[in-house]
């Protein structure tokens, strides 16, 4: 939904223009289109980006769920159940990556279940209210103290962002594995 900038109304007009141009293409390829609330665009927050389907009102176009992106949106609300609640009829993919917000109110990417997120509640949600669809390991956690840059954060990719990043990835799937509905801690 483009780049988050000082003229968003003027850009979610253009934004808003462009999808309805893309629906009929949608429907004739029997294909959708999920956004993400991701904190630098347009459709920061789950508010937003409910914001944006509702006035779009297409069943081609759903949500991508991150809660993480809710954490570090300077507008995002409580990821569940507050964001979730508002993303439910339109989730059809759920990134799972957790963080947290500092004494100074920075947020940043921890291991999952070491945040602010209440995945375990979040997990037991999407599983009572019959989500069947995928949730993705998004790790941008690190589990060395090495400090990766702002951009490499916000915009991951390159050596310097892999670097480490499997063996994070183990970790965060080891906490989640007991974090899913069923599990005991």
């Amino acid at each position: 939904t483009c780049w988050k900038t000082e003229n968003t109304p003027a850009v979610w007009a253009e934004v808003e223009r462009l999808y309805r141009q893309a629906l009929p293409i949608l429907e004739s390829e029997d294909a959708m289109i999920a956004i993400e609330n991701e904190f630098v665009t347009t459709a920061a927050t789950a508010a937003l980006t409910e914001k944006f389907l509702r006035k779009l009102n297409s069943p081609r176009l759903r949500a991508v769920w991150d809660l993480a992106n809710e954490v570090h949106a300077d507008e995002g609300e409580v990821p569940y159940p507050n964001g979730y609640n508002r993303l439910k009829p339109f989730i059809a993919h759920v990134h799972c990556k957790d963080a947290a917000r500092d004494a100074a109110g920075k947020a940043r990417i921890t291991r999952v279940g070491d945040g602010d997120i209440d995945w375990q509640g979040q997990l037991k949600a999407l599983a009572d209210d019959g989500y069947n669809g995928w949730v993705s390991l998004e790790t941008h956690w690190r589990m060395e103290e090495k400090d990766l840059s702002e951009e490499q954060v916000r915009l991951p990719g390159g050596g310097a962002f892999s670097e480490a990043g499997e063996r994070a990835s183990r970790q965060c799937l080891e906490a989640l594995q007991k974090l899913m509905p069923g599990q005991t801690s």
